[in-house]
């Protein structure tokens, strides 16, 4: 491996971005034989930053001069994914498990873009393509256990299939407090097709389950809340959720607006008042995504109850968008 190329990498996996897009540059001019990784890396940093537009600029130049190369081809998928750019991102994933078969985080997506169009039939067959992948080729995902989580969270099977799914991606990660929240999430979806008042209780173990394996997951905290709003009885313990979900995630108006209904109920209209002037705030604030490693959609979901309204926001399914270095040519 080239010298230049080998720095620019060390200080892009020691998280040293801006000397690493320094690096990647002086690779492009000293190393012009090693151009395809350092532009398919280079672009990956820049879309990592927000940079997208140059970002896919770069990774489409890296595919170009790379076209065989899966890691290449899956960074550019990446990036039009994010660009929203939805058909030509669904070309490149083609393209990369056609160069490597069993690449899960590309199935995983496809499935994703084809959930997107209302295509079930052919999101459920390709979120399976990833399961069939084995486990090694699975681990860039967080493991089987996304997939599951993502068939289950999808809309794409019945609510008892749904949660068997779930109760899986459970199984296979005890240790992720994301995967008790949808767990919560699909007993509750069950117990709206009047499944019994069991899944209630079922689902509020799993909220606080999530809640010890990780205080800072407001989304836990916020449906826990909206859980107990809805039971006779337990509106202080829902303001405390909500409470907590606050300090989790000072941004999270729907939390702001929960508790100040809750704070209403209880007779406090002042703290009400002010909770719903911090729900206002929050929601005003500008939006900030994150190009991080892996990328959660986070569609807004409501429980409606008829005695007291409350909102919660919730991740619903989880595209894989991991960085792949491209180490030469």
């Amino acid at each position: 491996m080239a010298g230049l190329l080998n720095a620019a990498l060390e200080l892009h996996e020691a998280g040293r971005a801006a000397e690493a897009i320094l690096a990647y540059q002086l690779v492009l001019r000293e190393e012009p034989q090693q151009a395809a990784p350092a532009y398919s890396n280079l672009g990956m940093m820049l879309a990592g930053q927000g940079r997208l537009a140059e970002g896919e600029h770069l990774s489409h130049t890296a595919a170009r001069l790379l076209p065989s190369n899966a890691d290449v081809a899956y960074n550019l998928a990446n990036t039009r994914m994010n660009l929203g750019r939805d058909s030509e991102a669904e070309a490149v994933y083609m393209r990369v498990v056609e160069l490597q078969p069993r690449h899960a985080p590309s199935y995983n997506n496809l499935a994703l873009l084809a959930q997107r169009r209302g295509e079930a039939a052919r999101a459920r067959a390709l979120f399976r393509s990833a399961l069939r992948c084995g486990h090694a080729a699975l681990a860039p995902l967080g493991g089987a256990s996304r997939v599951y989580g993502n068939l289950a969270a999808a809309g794409l099977l019945g609510a008892e299939e749904a949660l068997s799914m779930q109760r899986v991606a459970v199984s296979l990660a005890p240790a992720h407090a994301d995967e008790y929240t949808r767990l919560a999430e699909r007993l509750l979806d069950a117990r709206a097709q009047a499944r019994g008042a069991g899944r209630a209780a079922e689902a509020e173990a799993a909220l606080r389950a999530a809640r010890r394996l990780d205080p800072a997951e407001a989304r836990a905290s916020n449906a826990l809340g909206a859980l107990l709003q809805g039971s006779p009885g337990r509106w202080r313990e829902a303001r405390e959720a909500y409470e907590a979900a606050i300090r989790a995630q000072p941004l999270g108006g729907d939390a702001y607006h929960n508790l100040g209904t809750v704070l209403q109920r209880l007779g406090d209209h002042s703290a009400a008042k002010a909770r719903h002037h911090g729900h206002t705030a929050a929601t005003l604030q500008p939006h900030r995504s994150h190009n991080t490693a892996t990328l959660q959609s986070q569609p807004r979901h409501a429980y409606r109850r008829a005695t007291a309204p409350c909102v919660t926001s919730h991740r619903r399914l989880t595209p894989t968008l991991t960085l792949t270095l491209t180490r030469r040519c």
